[in-house]
């Protein structure tokens, strides 16, 4: 989708093996520190999901904002064109 196009990376899922004699054991985890994090759109500073929604409700398919995002701690900007609901 738009997010995958743009080059946001999502939470991964972490999967560790740990074997106790003949037993395997899986756990998985989800690593939240992976995602991106929006910060801003369009130079709009967000802190909420609601925030989020409402900035985004005032566009239309089609429409590119510019997120600011943060990566590995580092803010950086991501051009998102936006595609239907």
């Amino acid at each position: 989708g738009p997010a995958d196009r743009a080059g946001l990376r999502g939470f991964r899922i972490v999967r560790s093996e740990r074997r106790v004699g003949p037993r395997l054991y899986v756990q998985t985890s989800i690593d939240r520190d992976y995602a991106d994090t929006i910060v801003a759109i369009d130079g709009t500073r967000v802190t909420t999901h609601t925030e989020f929604l409402e900035i985004m409700d005032r566009h239309q398919p089609g429409d590119t904002v510019t997120l600011t995002i943060l990566r590995d701690g580092r803010p950086q900007q991501a051009p998102l064109t936006l595609g239907a609901a």
